[in-house]
């Protein structure tokens, strides 16, 4: 039986397709009168893309029982995340846990100008052409914070699913990194047993 090749070209393909798919479903899904609702609701799918990142290197299940927060750090010191994406995952944390701990929380613009300031330029643009296209599909809408941050969320949300489809670039990164750092390494100590 001849092994089957996998085509990476046929799987990113595939996976930007449903990636349009998919926002469209992050905007439904997140379409609500109450921020409280579309933080929640946003944090669960950004949640949801950080959770498959892990499945796809770890072997069991155990990553599953760590919050949203120790899930964004485990990325983060393994790598598994570009360190760029970080800074927002946290910050959308914070507001997830305002609404969870705090009967009177309530986003403000200055938690959406906040939460934008920790995008980096490239991530800015990019919310920037999202949230201009938006307004502009729905000419009706006036803007408002809660579609102003329904759409930040939403972009966070598709850079990271972005990042998990072409997840294999970056492992494979990382792996060669990894190596090449061991290289470093053993060289080092040859000199170091050759001294001797």
């Amino acid at each position: 039986m001849e092994k089957e090749i996998f085509d990476f070209k046929e799987y990113e393909e595939i996976r930007l397709k449903n990636l349009i798919n998919s926002y469209k479903e992050f905007l439904e899904i997140t379409d609500h009168e109450e921020l409280l609702i579309i933080a929640l609701r946003g944090h669960l799918y950004i949640e949801r893309e950080v959770s498959n990142i892990l499945k796809k290197v770890f072997k069991d299940n155990t990553y599953k029982s760590l919050t949203y927060a120790h899930k964004v750090e485990l990325c983060n010191s393994v790598g598994l995340i570009n360190k760029e994406r970080i800074p927002p995952l946290r910050k959308i944390n914070t507001h997830r846990n305002g609404y969870a701990h705090n009967l009177d929380y309530r986003i403000t613009e200055k938690d959406f100008g906040d939460l934008l300031s920790t995008l980096s330029k490239e991530s800015k643009t990019q919310f920037e052409k999202e949230l201009d296209g938006f307004y502009k599909l729905n000419s009706e809408k006036e803007k408002s914070l809660k579609d102003n941050y329904r759409i930040l969320l939403a972009a966070i949300w598709a850079e990271l699913r972005t990042e998990n489809i072409f997840f294999y670039n970056h492992f494979e990164l990382r792996a060669r990194q990894i190596l090449d750092d061991e290289a470093l390494n053993i060289r080092a100590l040859s000199k170091i047993n050759d001294a001797l």
